[in-house]
C-alpha cells in the first residue's frame, strides 16, 4: 500500500476553505499515500505527471467540477446570464475521452461520491451521462453512507456497479476556538436568551431555502432568531433571503465569505442549525453543526436519519413540508433545555467519525481494487452497495 501518489479533483479541493479534503489527505498519508496537487484535467496534464501520479481521486459530480469552466467566476456568471450552453455535448465527449485516456495511461481512477449531477445544471442528459461513464470507468467507487451508495447506484443506472462506503470523518478541533457565547451574541445584536437558529453555508436553490424562510416567518415567537450565514449563489438567491429579512426582523444576515475564525464562534452563539434541503445527498454542513455540539433540525432522508441516529441529535422534519419544519422549529425554540442535551449526543455522535478510519478504509480498498497484498490492519465498518 505504500508509495502510492494521488491526485485530488477537482484541484481547488486542497486549498478550500471547507477542511473535508485536509483532513482526508492527511490521514491518507499517514498510512503510506503521497498526495500530489492536481491540475486541469487535460491530455497534456495526464501525459505530464504520469510519471509521478498513480491515482486520480474524483469528489462530487463529474460536471460541475471537472469540465474545463473559465477559472473567474465572473465570465462564469456573465456566460450563464447570456445563456450560453456551458456543457455541451462537446464537453462531455471530451471529458469522457480524457477518462479513458488516463485509463489507457495506467492511472488509477477513485471516485467518492457526494451526488451525482451538479446542482444547478440547465443539462441534466449531459450531465447524467458523464456521470455513469466516470463510474463505468472507475476503479473503485465510494461514498459516505450506504443511502447515498444505494441511490447512485439506482440513479446511475448502473445495477452491477458495486459501491463501497466509507464513513465521513468529523470536524470536531478542525476549527480555532472562537471567542465567548456571550460577546458574539451581543456583537450579533442577539438578546442573551434568544433561541437562534443558524442556516450555514452557501446559499444555493437545492438548500430549500424557501422552506425554511416560510416555516421561520410563520413561527410566532419573539424570541426566536435566525440567522443565514453564506454566500449567496446568485442575485436571485440574495434577493429572496433579504426580502425575507426586511420583512421579519429576527432574521439576522451575514452574506458572504465567513471567516475561518468565525465559524466555531458562530455555532456556539446558536442554540440549533438548520438545514432545509430535501434531497438527501451527503451534508457535510449537518457533520459540522454535530461537530460543534449543536441539535440540528434536518429533512427525514436515510442519510440523516443514519448521521443524526434518528432524532438523538436534533428532530426531523418531512422533506419540503413547510408545517413539519415549523413544527420541529416549535419544539426545539420551546424546549432549550432538550436542545441542549441533543447538542451533547449530536457532539458524542460525532465524536464517533473518524478520519484515521475512513482514510484506513479507503487505503485497504484501494490496496485490494490494485491487486496489492492485504494490509494486516483491519478494516472497520466498511460495506458494499451492488445488485443481487
Amino acid at each position: 500500500m505504500n508509495g502510492h501518489r494521488i491526485a485530488a479533483f477537482p484541484p481547488r479541493i486542497l486549498e478550500d476553505r471547507n477542511p473535508y479534503a485536509r483532513l482526508l489527505y492527511s490521514e491518507l498519508e499517514r498510512v503510506g499515500f503521497e498526495t500530489i496537487g492536481g491540475g486541469p484535467l487535460k491530455l497534456k496534464w495526464l501525459l505530464r505527471s504520469r510519471r509521478h501520479v498513480d491515482i486520480l481521486h474524483f469528489h462530487w459530480d463529474p460536471q460541475q467540477k471537472y469540465v474545463q469552466r473559465p477559472a473567474d467566476q465572473m465570465t462564469w456568471l456573465l456566460r450563464r446570464l447570456r445563456g450560453e450552453r456551458l456543457v455541451p455535448w462537446w464537453d462531455v465527449a471530451s471529458f469522457v475521452t480524457l477518462l479513458v485516456v488516463a485509463r489507457t495511461l495506467g492511472y488509477s481512477l477513485v471516485w467518492t461520491i457526494h451526488e451525482i449531477r451538479p446542482h444547478e445544471s440547465d443539462h441534466s442528459r449531459h450531465d447524467i451521462l458523464a456521470s455513469r461513464a466516470l463510474a463505468r470507468l472507475s476503479d473503485l467507487l465510494l461514498a459516505h453512507d450506504a443511502a447515498t451508495a444505494e441511490r447512485a447506484r439506482v440513479e446511475l443506472g448502473l445495477p452491477s456497479v458495486e459501491i463501497h462506503v466509507v464513513p465521513h470523518g468529523s470536524y470536531v478541533g478542525a476549527y480555532p476556538p472562537g471567542r465567548a457565547r456571550d460577546y458574539v451574541r451581543a456583537e450579533l445584536g442577539l438578546e442573551p436568551d434568544a433561541f437562534v437558529f443558524l442556516a450555514f453555508g452557501h446559499l444555493r436553490a437545492y438548500k430549500d431555502l424557501p422552506v425554511l424562510l416560510e416555516a421561520f416567518e410563520s413561527l410566532r415567537l419573539p424570541s426566536a432568531r435566525l440567522i443565514i450565514a453564506g454566500v449567496p449563489w446568485d442575485a436571485e438567491m440574495r434577493k429572496i433571503v433579504s426580502v425575507a429579512a426586511e420583512r421579519d426582523a429576527r432574521i439576522r444576515l451575514m452574506l458572504g465569505p465567513v471567516p475561518v475564525e468565525s465559524v466555531d464562534e458562530l455555532f456556539k452563539a446558536s442554540d440549533a442549525a438548520v438545514f432545509p434541503r430535501g434531497d438527501g445527498w451527503t451534508s457535510g454542513s449537518l457533520i459540522l453543526a454535530m461537530s460543534m455540539g449543536i441539535p440540528v433540525v434536518a429533512a427525514r432522508r436515510p442519510t440523516y436519519v443514519e448521521l443524526m441516529d434518528g432524532e438523538t441529535a436534533g428532530w426531523l422534519f418531512e422533506p419540503g413540508d413547510v408545517p413539519s419544519l415549523k413544527d420541529c422549529l416549535l419544539l426545539a425554540a420551546t424546549n432549550p433545555e432538550q436542545a441542549r442535551r441533543k447538542g451533547v449526543l449530536a457532539l458524542a455522535l460525532a465524536r464517533r467519525m473518524s478520519w484515521a478510519r475512513s482514510a484506513a478504509i479507503t487505503a485497504r480498498l484501494i490496496a485490494r481494487t490494485t491487486g496489492e497484498p492485504a494490509s494486516r490492519q483491519p478494516i472497520a465498518v466498511t460495506s458494499s452497495i451492488r445488485s443481487s
